[in-house]
């Protein structure tokens, strides 16, 4: 299947996926890891999902049944990016209640600094995340989440 192919796929399963989510998420309640990854210039790493809003976010997601938090952290954080930081320098900064946004989980908040060119230059998970890139913190993208704003408020 060509990555073209999957994008559209994404695209057009989006909103059933978001309301599946949403309603797992109801139920479960399970906390989600989110990393605010900044580099050397003040830069912070934000992606899009394949599936999903379309909006600019913080690497993560779900964190695995008896799965420290921190190992989340770094293993999203490696699985949606291709940077691989040992978990002695994810930070943890602050738990974030979703429940103002209509979603039923707390998202932790880790910080890591590393350097600009650790990103690798070719999307590491192209069927996951549809683009990933750096943007200076004092001008985020019109689409960004409403989490990011509030994740870069608590790591400065």
């Amino acid at each position: 299947m060509s990555r073209r192919f999957y994008l559209l796929l994404g695209l057009l399963i989006a909103p059933f996926s978001t309301i599946t989510f949403r309603i797992a998420n109801q139920h479960m309640k399970r906390p989600r890891v989110r990393v605010v990854v900044t580099n050397e210039n003040d830069e912070v790493l934000l992606l899009k999902d394949v599936i999903g809003n379309r909006q600019w976010t913080l690497p993560g997601g779900g964190i695995n049944r008896n799965e420290e938090y921190v190992d989340a952290a770094r293993r999203e954080l490696m699985e949606e990016s291709g940077i691989d930081v040992p978990t002695t320098k994810l930070k943890h900064v602050d738990v974030i209640s979703m429940a103002e946004t209509g979603l039923a989980f707390d998202a932790i908040i880790f910080s890591v600094k590393v350097q600009r060119n650790d990103l690798p230059k070719e999307l590491y998970n192209p069927f996951e995340i549809a683009e990933i890139a750096w943007h200076s913190s004092d001008a985020l993208p019109e689409k960004t989440a409403k989490l990011v704003h509030g994740a870069l408020r608590r790591t400065r």
